[in-house]
Order: C-alpha cells, then sequence, then structure tokens
C-alpha cells in the first residue's frame, strides 16, 4: 500500500516535479536557474530593449504624426476645395447668367437688326421711287427748257408787234374822218324817214343806212353792198386812199354792227 501523499501543488514540496512543470506556463515559475551575469552584459541587453522600445514607439508616433499631417492636410485641402468648388460655381451660376443676358441681348439684337432691315427696304423703295420721280421731273424741266427756248424770241415780237400797233394808232388819230351835222343815233330811228315811212324795222333802218351811205360816199355798187374809196382827210388835206379802201358792207353786216350799238 502505497504512502497517502499530499494533492498536488505548484510548490517544491510536490513529488512530481517533471508533470508539475509541464502544466506551469509563463515567467512566474523559472524552471533553470540563471548564471549571473557582469553588470556589463544587462546594460547592453537593457539598452537594447530600450532602443527596441524606443523605435517602436517612433514609430507609432511617427504613424501617427503621419496620419494627423495626413488627416490635417486632407481636411486643408478638402475645406480649400469647397471654397474654390463654391467659387467655381458662384462663377458658372454668374456666367449662365451671363450667358441668358447675352442671350437676350442677342434676340433683341436680331429684332433690330430686322427692323433696321425692313426700314433699309423702305428706303431702298423710297429712293427708288424719287429717282423715278426726279427722272420724270428732269424729263419734264427739258421739255419745259425747249418750249422756253423756243419762245424765246416771242418777247422781242411781242415788243415790235406792240410798237406797231402803237405807231398805227397814231397814224390812225392823223387820218381820222369827221361828219359833222348827222344827228345822234338814238335820234335816228325815229327822225329818219325814208320814202316817206318811219324807219322802225331792222330791214327799214338797214335801208337807211344804206341810202345814207349811197349818198355821202357815192358808192359803185347800189344792190345790198357799197364801195368806199379815195376818202380825203378834211383837217390835213392829205390823201389817204391807202388806209380807207374797198370796204364791202352788206345788210347783214350793217345789222350787225347795229345790234352792237343797241339801236335794234
Amino acid at each position: 500500500m502505497s504512502l497517502q501523499r499530499t494533492p498536488p501543488n505548484v510548490f517544491s514540496s510536490d513529488g512530481d516535479i517533471p508533470a508539475s512543470v509541464k502544466k506551469i506556463s509563463g515567467e512566474s515559475f523559472i524552471t533553470t536557474r540563471k548564471r549571473k551575469q557582469i553588470e556589463n552584459d544587462k546594460n547592453d541587453t537593457n539598452v537594447i530593449k530600450f532602443e527596441e522600445k524606443f523605435d517602436n514607439q517612433m514609430q507609432i508616433w511617427n504613424k501617427t504624426i503621419s496620419d494627423c499631417i495626413a488627416n490635417s492636410i486632407a481636411t486643408a485641402v478638402n475645406t480649400a476645395l469647397k471654397g474654390e468648388l463654391s467659387k467655381i460655381t458662384s462663377a458658372l451660376s454668374e456666367l449662365n447668367d451671363n450667358v441668358l443676358k447675352l442671350n437676350m441681348d442677342t434676340i433683341n439684337l436680331n429684332k433690330s437688326l430686322h427692323e433696321v432691315n425692313t426700314r433699309l427696304c423702305e428706303i431702298e423703295k423710297s429712293l427708288s421711287f424719287s429717282n423715278e420721280r426726279q427722272d420724270l421731273f428732269d424729263s419734264r424741266l427739258k421739255t419745259v427748257e425747249q418750249n422756253i427756248s423756243q419762245y424765246n424770241g416771242s418777247i422781242t415780237q411781242i415788243q415790235l408787234l406792240e410798237n406797231k400797233i402803237h405807231t398805227m394808232e397814231q397814224q390812225a388819230r392823223q387820218c381820222n374822218v369827221e361828219i359833222a351835222n348827222i344827228p345822234d343815233r338814238r335820234d335816228i330811228p325815229n327822225s329818219v324817214h325814208y320814202d316817206g315811212t318811219e324807219a322802225d324795222s331792222p330791214e327799214g333802218i338797214c335801208n337807211l343806212f344804206s341810202s345814207f351811205f349811197h349818198s355821202v360816199f357815192q358808192p359803185t355798187n347800189v344792190s345790198d353792198s357799197f364801195c368806199i374809196d379815195h376818202i380825203d382827210d378834211i383837217d390835213n388835206g392829205m390823201l389817204n386812199d391807202t388806209i380807207i379802201s374797198d370796204i364791202q358792207l352788206s345788210k347783214a353786216d350793217v345789222l350787225k354792227e347795229l345790234k352792237a350799238l343797241d339801236i335794234i
């Protein structure tokens, strides 16, 4: 019969030491006894460990700083880009507004150009009409000038005719024949008698004047007409046969003259 043993534990009193050692893990239990080292070796290991830890910490800090810088740069770039994008959007909106205004101005300009073209067409029509009228006026002026050039000599001719008429009037004044002792024309139908009858009818008056001229101027033909030749001027004593010659009077002429004198 085996001896009663205490329950297994981690202490050195355990009889089954290898089994207990296998169960124990970690640095809390040292299986082998360390060799005593020199102090320089310890310092070197401590320095190496410190350097490793420092490098690790530096890497961590470097990474943190890089991340911070990257984040700060990203935020700065984002803010800058946002500002620039806002500026660009505002500029694009203004540009769009300007483009709309330019489109409206272009439409108005096209309308103005259309109106100007219509007015130019009307002006061209009016100019063509005025040119046609001017050509017509020029042709009329040419005809008027030609007519005036044809009648330029008429003024001198009229003056010559006036001078001739004036000279003829002067000559006619010298060649007037004065017949005296003859009753007034208004008293002729009531006072003059022909063949014992009163001359009231136009035929009687015509016969009366015919006999009167026959008796005074001695006509050559006693039928319906008479001729007067060679009348002497009583005042001047000159022959005027060139002024009064071959005066042919008929009954119709005498009646016409009597009507003009309001005798009948």
